[in-house]
């Protein structure tokens, strides 16, 4: 489920409240090598195998020992060493001489030929520098140049760099416990954690996450989710909303604009009245089409006779006819409506695509935006862009805007117009002669100043010829005045 299918699933979910934003982020975490001793089981080694089995044979000395193995009292000595630090053997004295006697632990060990001893190894562990929470070492996270490169917002660390009195003994042990489990590669040995020696290396890397920002107009309140690929993690939802309240920016933010801020809207005749209406009834026609889904669902599964099923599809397939009609109509947007739009308008386009968006970023006009412009180029559709904010604000070195020049030197390219604004606000795109949009939604960026209050994009979707052929006069009347 891609981001905009997660965001239309989840703008209904927080009564009360309306989706005014939703993007990936990059957030921090720490990739932490950790160096523990772990209490590990292994093989007795040979040498002290036939002392524990001479011992319990009676030989009590090590000369005596020594001579029925063959072995030089230099090397019983040493491997009496650990047997006794392990207490499978005691040493004690009788007379002047110098005895040993096997344990009972011992003689476990003799009949197990296993011993448990104190392994010292490298840990690698992720460190998440907004809970402080201890993952495995994972792969698909990406250093501080990759996330800029893709330009997204960056989270900034709430928890400084790892020191060895921030890692818990207990969290380690129980994530070892589940590496083990779970048998990944970088899993430690088999055993008990004995102690965490110290933290050799810590650097800070990104994951990307989602973010879906509500707005309650009537509380004045924000409420976050994140979700990591389609699990929600309230770990973080809770954690951002304290870092804004500690004065610390998190959460990207827009002041709503009116959408009705250009020379393009002047054209425009939107009743709002109809459109409220029209809204309402999209609204009803939605949750009838939801509905009769789950009847058709449970009917099937509970093998209802065939009239009633072919009652409910009839009834499915109408309520489906009626959902289309009404959202063919003039009607408002909300936030997560709008990119599916660009992405239906690059796809169906037969003759002409035309878009203004005052920004150009990799945030809005990703790979997949670039590869379906691309397609419809290859189709022989035209399309125009017009962009451009300020000279302040210039989005000529995106990767985007790169990309889109090359373009122009592909054999497609003279199906490409680049229009350079200088200074629009407009946000438009317009599909043929079929539909149009006007909107406070930055179609190639969706970012804005982060400077100003939460972002909540509406805008005005429309099929009527009269207005959409106002709004093309007026949009190429702009990029034939703008130099390219």
């Amino acid at each position: 489920m891609n981001l905009d299918e997660l965001a239309k699933k989840q703008s209904g979910s927080i009564p009360g409240y309306e989706l005014v934003d939703y993007y990936e982020a990059a957030f921090p975490v720490y990739r932490v090598i950790v160096i523990v001793a772990i209490l590990t089981e292994q093989n007795l080694p040979v040498v002290q195998e036939y002392i524990l089995k001479m011992l319990d044979c009676g030989l009590n000395n090590i000369g005596d020992i020594g001579g029925f193995l063959g072995l030089s009292n230099e090397i019983i000595e040493d491997s009496l060493v650990p047997l006794t630090q392990q207490e499978l053997v005691l040493s004690y004295l009788e007379g002047n001489s110098l005895k040993f006697s096997i344990t009972e632990k011992g003689k476990d060990v003799m009949e197990s030929l296993k011993v448990k001893k104190p392994t010292i190894t490298s840990l690698p562990i992720v460190f998440d520098a907004l809970t402080g929470s201890l993952e495995p070492h994972k792969t698909g996270l990406a250093k501080a140049k990759e996330v800029k490169d893709l330009e997204i917002p960056i989270i900034k660390p709430y928890l400084n760099k790892p020191m060895l009195e921030d890692i818990e003994f207990n969290d380690v042990r129980k994530l070892i416990k589940r590496m083990q489990k779970e048998n990944t590669d970088i899993a430690p040995p088999p055993g008990e954690l004995l102690d965490i020696i110290e933290v050799e290396k810590a650097w800070l890397e990104y994951k990307r996450l989602k973010v879906f920002v509500f707005y309650s107009a009537k509380e004045d309140d924000v409420m976050v989710q994140v979700f990591e690929r389609t699990q929600r993690a309230p770990e973080y939802e809770t954690r951002l909303l304290r870092m804004e309240r500690e004065g610390i920016r998190v959460l990207r933010t827009v002041k709503k604009q009116s959408v009705r801020n250009g020379l393009l809207v002047e054209n425009l005749s939107f009743n709002n009245e109809d459109l409220k209406s029209n809204e309402e009834s999209i609204q009803e026609a939605e949750e009838r089409v939801k509905i009769l889904t789950k009847n058709l669902a449970e009917a099937e599964e509970e093998k209802t006779d065939q009239t009633s099923i072919h009652t409910i599809k009839r009834q499915l397939e109408e309520a489906r006819r009626q959902l289309e009609i009404f959202q063919k109509g003039d009607r408002v947007l909300s936030t997560y409506e709008h990119r599916p739009i660009l992405e239906q308008a690059l796809k169906n386009a037969q003759n002409r695509v035309l878009i203004i968006s005052p920004w150009i970023e990799r945030g809005g006009m990703d790979d997949d935006l670039l590869a379906l412009i691309r397609a419809a180029l290859t189709r022989k559709v035209e399309i125009h862009i017009g962009y451009g904010i300020s000279d302040e604000r210039s989005s000529n070195d995106t990767y985007p805007v790169k990309k889109l020049k090359e373009y122009l030197s592909k054999s497609f390219g003279k199906y490409l117009k680049l229009h350079k604004l200088g200074n629009t606000h407009e946000k438009v795109l317009v599909c043929d002669e079929k539909f149009a949009v006007v909107t406070s939604f930055n179609w190639l960026s969706f970012k804005g100043d982060p400077n100003r209050g939460f972002r909540r994009e509406t805008g005005l979707y429309t099929q009527n010829p009269v207005t959409i052929k106002n709004i093309i006069e007026d949009t190429l009347k702009r990029f034939n005045e703008a130099s390219c």
